[in-house]
């Protein structure tokens, strides 16, 4: 069994539900159409974040997960 196989996280907008796990380990958020969740607020940009599951230790046998949340930095 792979180190993060039973981890999940569900995100939920709008009444859709979204799960990121080893499956679909990214999941992305913004006002563009080619994002995982389309946010529709117009303070959200095109790509406004990325969810992502890895492994907690890699290339070591500790079983672990992490889970990475990051938002694309709009400031100049």
């Amino acid at each position: 069994m792979e180190p993060h196989a039973g981890v999940r996280l569900r995100l939920t907008y709008k009444g859709a539900v979204f799960t990121v796990d080893r499956e679909s380990s990214t999941v992305t958020m913004g006002r563009g159409r080619e994002n995982s969740i389309v946010v529709q607020a117009w303070k959200a940009s095109r790509h406004h974040a990325t969810v992502t599951l890895e492994d907690a230790f890699p290339g070591k046998a500790m079983p672990g997960a992490r889970f990475t949340v990051r938002f694309t930095n709009t400031q100049a």
